[in-house]
């Protein structure tokens, strides 16, 4: 393509459509409307899987929880600090692919809780195990660069910092959903 953009010389940009996008549901069937209780699927120590589909709007649409217990919790507020810390630069490390994801109908979030982390993946469910395997290949197999690892631990002390300054029904909440978390 040339355009002339001074009146001169033309200029030549290299223009190209972007990658498919792998997120893109390929399945957009309306589901059932037939209601079900939900089902234990698989029952292993330390796993337990439950099946509850939500028909009223009949879209292909789902929420998958998936957690991820840590032997004996996270209990000290060294645990804590670094499971937050641990998710962030997940979150940060994730945002290659986010984009598309996203365009795609699909989002996801990592939580700490007192018994390790709760992965959140929701939105079209025929792509939603693909988004879930990136997830879990970047949570077990990340490598920050010092600088993020600096950034983000800066960030949380700043951000407990001035949890004090909060107003004090934002502290009271926050602090009655982590008691109701742990306990």
């Amino acid at each position: 393509l040339t355009v002339d953009l001074s009146g001169g010389t033309p200029n030549e940009f290299d223009l190209a459509l972007p990658p498919v996008n792998e997120f893109l549901p390929k399945n957009v069937n309306l589901a059932a409307q037939q209601q079900t209780p939900p089902q234990r699927l698989d029952s292993t120590p330390g796993l337990a899987m439950w099946w509850a589909p939500d028909t009223s709007f009949g879209a292909p649409r789902a929420t998958t929880f998936l957690r991820l217990d840590v032997a004996g919790g996270l209990r000290t507020p060294t645990d804590l600090a670094y499971a937050n810390l641990h998710a962030r630069l997940v979150l940060d490390a994730l945002n290659t692919f986010a984009y598309p994801a996203q365009l795609a109908g699909l989002s996801y979030d990592i939580d700490v809780q007192s018994a390790g982390f709760l992965i959140t993946v929701a939105g079209y469910n025929d792509k939603q195990p693909l988004l879930l395997n990136r997830i879990l290949d970047v949570f077990a197999n990340i490598d920050p660069s010092a600088e993020k690892l600096a950034e983000y631990r800066e960030e949380l002390r700043r951000g407990w910092q001035n949890f004090v300054a909060d107003r004090p029904y934002e502290q009271a909440v926050a602090s009655l959903s982590h008691i109701m978390v742990a306990g």
